[in-house]
């Protein structure tokens, strides 16, 4: 099914979508995993408070930023005293940009009940994507890359967890995955069913976004007809408010399975910036948070869900 509407109404619907900034909030799964999506980096200090050494105690990570870079350390059990370092090629975890918040997501793949950390951010105008594991009382950094792409799958199951990696550019994915073993990430070379997580899907979506704006047109039939009209028009306002948009980077994970274990719904946080051609000094953060469907066995997804902040 597809759907032709005329945008008519462009001030209305800049208003809708466009009276909040940045916020902070936490997702937590069904197996208590914690995503900081983004974060204001206008607050000095955030916190998330969550077991990291699976003593069963609440943990503090602080999240700080300088005139330019994010600063990260970590409490353990209030008394040991840790900090994130960046990987000899980067002299950075992040720079800290209003238009590109970092992202922290803290999850156990290696299912030995210390958390892995993942962080995404940016340094110059390129991503930067950084795992964390636990070893010997402390965070080693084993993996830097300028890579825009970041996900979980297999998490929430009884499969192996994985974690994907990889890179969106002219218009497709190159993705990687790896596995935690023996306290190391090791690749993982499985050849995956085509649009296993709705990967091409992101791609058409990420096309679309980018070749905005538009003053007319017509959704895309990826899109499902079950979709509500607010999240219609999150896609009409954006296609017609005279920003010219770049991808920053993404993270997705499966959160449902069928009755083999396979992926049915997988949710995908992604990260615009919204430039003013009018004036390139002008730069918003947009965040698409994107839950997509897949209705046979063919790995064919739909948008079900739509959410805009800006």
């Amino acid at each position: 099914m597809r759907f032709k509407r005329l945008f008519k109404n462009k001030l209305l619907y800049l208003c809708i979508i466009c009276t909040i900034l940045f916020s902070i909030y936490l997702l937590t799964s069904n197996n208590n995993d914690t995503t900081l999506p983004t974060f204001s980096p206008t607050v000095n200090n955030s916190v998330i408070n969550e077991d990291l050494d699976g003593n069963g105690s609440k943990d503090a990570l602080y999240i700080k930023t300088d005139d330019k870079n994010y600063l990260i350390q970590i409490n353990l059990n209030g008394e040991n005293s840790l900090s994130l370092n960046p990987s000899k090629d980067f002299s950075t975890l992040g720079e800290h940009k209003s238009y590109w918040p970092m992202r922290i997501t803290i999850a156990d793949i290696s299912r030995n009940n210390t958390k892995e950390l993942f962080t995404q951010s940016s340094i110059g105008e390129n991503p930067l994507q950084t795992i964390f594991i636990f070893k010997n009382g402390s965070y080693e950094n084993v993996f830097s890359k300028e890579n825009n792409i970041l996900g979980l799958i297999d998490n929430s199951n009884n499969k192996t967890p994985k974690i994907i990696s990889g890179k969106f550019s002219s218009g497709y994915m190159d993705l990687h995955s790896y596995i935690v073993s023996n306290n190391s990430l090791k690749e993982f070379p499985y050849v995956y069913k085509k649009n296993y997580i709705g990967d091409s899907i992101i791609c058409d979506f990420i096309n679309l976004i980018q070749s905005f704006p538009y003053d007319s047109l017509e959704i895309p039939n990826y899109f499902s007809p079950t979709l509500n009209d607010n999240s219609i028009t999150y896609i009409y306002t954006v296609a017609n408010n005279n920003l010219n948009y770049i991808f920053q980077d993404c993270f997705f994970k499966d959160i449902t399975y069928d009755e083999k274990g396979l992926p049915k719904d997988v949710s995908w946080t992604l990260n615009f910036k919204g430039i003013n051609p009018n004036d390139p000094s002008k730069i918003r953060n947009f965040t698409f948070d994107i839950i997509l469907t897949r209705l046979d066995d063919s790995f064919d997804y739909k948008i079900t869900s739509l959410d805009l902040s800006c």
